[in-house]
Formats: structure tokens, sequence, C-alpha cells
């Protein structure tokens, strides 16, 4: 097989991606021949305000699987000014001269980006070296560093219609996103450990309404905020299942640990506090799932519609062009999620559109439109891009 430099991160949807291509890879020539033939590059910066934690490339690719990876420094790029523009300049410069030696050493045959700020550097690296790069974008928007990458990709994929007039006409493939195959594995592995305590605590309970909170790769303050301050309430019918991230700024994780140990015995039985769902437990965990919380990246979105989970959506309202709200009303137009706008969201908001999914869940009432959804989400993206790059 080519050799392949894979790259993308700061966002879940960007290092899931990626992780997808990988397994379509290894389906195709078979795990060893792929480990012996690809170098994943990602950013070595974590959650900004937490200057010790690893970025999620590391803690989803470096930490958890066999993929040789490798951390260069990236800029995080700003459409408006903030003390992080005075670094970026320097930040850039370094990862591009860094990019330059891995790939030299590497020598791809290709690089296959899906954004975040950390293929810039990598991908204008792979151009002064003529190695070709072919892109992916998930979100309805593109953001401004697949804009820069797609003026000399070769290739641009695309999860969303919406996203096609944003880009070249002549590389552009609407592809539809690329799934981590391991959604859909429900079975309890012996790496499997959240999903045995989760299946231990749920065998106890019985049959409780499931509610899982994912806000994104890193967690979100907000969201922890919010549920820490409904927990009394939620826990009276729901059994919750948290994934808090592992911001020490924010220490959200032992704040909700300490609430939950506050509480009477039967609703501490009720929640499951984690840091971070790790793939051989996602697909247990959204098995378990009857209505998923969170925000709405593109790949949390795509694969809650994959999965038809009911979900209550929080887009972040500050990122670029508002893509967080077009992924969402994808989700929205097709019957299988709710929004709560940032600004509207509280113990009262969140708990009454809880009730209400749960009632139209139970009278089977959701208008899920399973046309639409077909058509808006398909689930072969990986094999669109693979024959769209080798044949």
């Amino acid at each position: 097989m080519k050799r392949i430099l894979v790259t993308g991160g700061g966002s879940g949807g960007h290092v899931n991606t990626a992780k997808a291509f990988v397994d379509k890879l290894m389906r195709e020539y078979g795990e060893r021949s792929v480990l012996e033939n690809i170098l994943y590059i990602g950013g070595n910066k974590g959650m900004a305000g937490d200057p010790s934690s690893l970025s999620l490339e590391q803690k989803i690719i470096e930490q958890n699987t066999q993929i040789p990876f490798k951390a260069v420094s990236a800029g995080k790029l700003q459409r408006k000014p903030d003390l992080t523009t005075l670094t970026m300049p320097f930040e850039v410069t370094k990862g591009f001269l860094q990019s330059l030696k891995l790939i030299k050493q590497f020598s791809p045959d290709l690089v296959f980006a899906t954004g975040g700020y950390v293929t810039v550097p990598v991908c204008m690296a792979a151009r002064a070296l003529r190695v070709p790069v072919y892109l992916h974008e998930q979100t309805a928007s593109v953001g401004l560093a697949n804009k820069i990458v797609a003026k000399f990709a070769k290739k641009v994929f695309v999860s969303f219609a919406s996203s096609l007039d944003e880009l070249p006409k002549d590389k552009v493939v609407l592809s539809g996103h690329l799934i981590r195959r391991s959604i859909f594995d429900t079975s309890l592995t012996q790496q499997a450990k959240l999903a045995h305590k989760l299946k231990s605590q749920l065998d106890k309970v019985g049959d409780v309404p499931v509610v899982t909170l994912i806000g994104g790769g890193q967690g979100s303050h907000k969201l922890n905020t919010v549920f820490l301050q409904t927990l009394p309430k939620l826990l009276e019918k729901y059994f919750l299942i948290l994934q808090t991230g592992d911001n020490s700024a924010t220490g959200d994780f032992d704040k909700l640990t300490k609430r939950v140990e506050d509480l009477p015995e039967f609703m501490r039985d009720n929640v499951l506090i984690i840091k971070f769902v790790h793939e051989a437990d996602f697909g247990y965990v959204m098995s378990k799932t009857d209505i998923f919380v969170g925000r709405s990246g593109a790949g949390l979105v795509y694969e809650m519609a994959l999965l038809r989970k009911p979900s209550i959506l929080v887009p972040i309202p500050w990122v670029t062009h508002n893509e967080q709200m077009k992924n969402a009303q994808n989700l929205v137009d097709v019957g299988l999620a709710k929004v709560i706008e940032e600004s509207d969201l509280n113990p009262g908001t969140l708990t009454a559109t809880i009730d209400s999914m749960n009632e139209a869940i139970k009278k089977q009432t959701l208008p899920i439109d399973e046309d639409a959804l077909q058509n808006l989400f398909p689930d072969n993206g990986a094999e669109i891009v693979f024959h769209e790059i080798f044949d």
C-alpha cells in the first residue's frame, strides 16, 4: 500500500474522522500493513486555560491506538484578534518546520487531512514538498483552516451538501461523513471497562430512561454546570451518564462527583460520571442511551443520526459561521432533535425539554422522517473517499 500521512485535530470530529479513514484502510489492506505505512501528525495543545492537558489527538490516537503518532505546534487561527493572535504566527511557523522534517523523514505518497488548525502547517509543508493533499470537511459550514487548505488540496470531500458552494467546484466531492464502525459495536470486550460498569449499574436500577451527556470530546463547562444544578430533579426519574471532560481549570469532574456523593443512595445509583468515553465503550453506551444531550459538532450529530438517537442539542454560539447551529438543524429537520440555544439553557429549560422528549419517545410521536434521514446522512462515506483517492 501507499505511505499515508494523516492529520487533523482540535475537535472530536476531526480526530474521529481521521480514525474512521484509518479503519477503512485496515479493512482493505490489513492492520499490520497499515501500521507499517502510516503516520498521524496531531497538535500538542489541549484545552484553553488548561496548559497541562493533552490534545484530543494525543488522547485518542497516541494513547489508545497503535497508530504511529507525532505532535507538532500549531497556532489556532482567529477571525477576531485576541491574546493568542500574538503568538499564532510563531506557533504556525514552528509547526511548519516540524512538519517539514517529519514529512521528509516519513516520505508519504499522500496526506489525508480532516481539518482543524493543526492541519494548516502540516498541509503547507506537504505542499512545499509536492506531496498531494486530500481534505475532508465535516461541518455544514466550511471552517477557516479548511478554506486555506482547500486552495491547494487535490480533492475536498464534504459531509453535507450545504458545504458544496463554499469550495472549488472542480475538486469538491459530496461523500458524507466518515463514520467509526465502532459506534455500532455493542459488545462487552475486555477493554470496555466503562461498559461493564454501566451494565452493572443498569442491572441494579432496572428499567429507567437513560440520558447521556457528551459535551464534545473535551467536555462542556456550560453543560456540566447546568447538569450540576439539575442533578437531584433529573435523578428522580432518569439514569444519567455524564461525560465531563478532564479540564483541571474548571474541575467539573470533581464538582459533579462531590455533588453525587452528597445525594441519597438511590440517586447515587442512577448516575455514572466519567471524564471521557473511549472508543471501546462508545457503542455499548449509546446502545443503552434513550436521549442524547450535547453540543452539535458535526461528528456527534452524524453519529446520532445513524444511531437514530433522539437528541437535545446546545450549539456553541461563537464558532465560525454558526456552524454548530447548522449541524444541529440537519438533525432537527429530520425530526430527531430539539435545539436549546445556549442563551436559553438553564435547569428549567433542560428539564422540560428532556421530559418532553421522553414523553414523545414513550408515545412514539417523534416526527422522524426516515427517507430524509437516509438521504441526508449516508453511511458509506469512508468507501466513497477510499475509492476517490485510490482508484
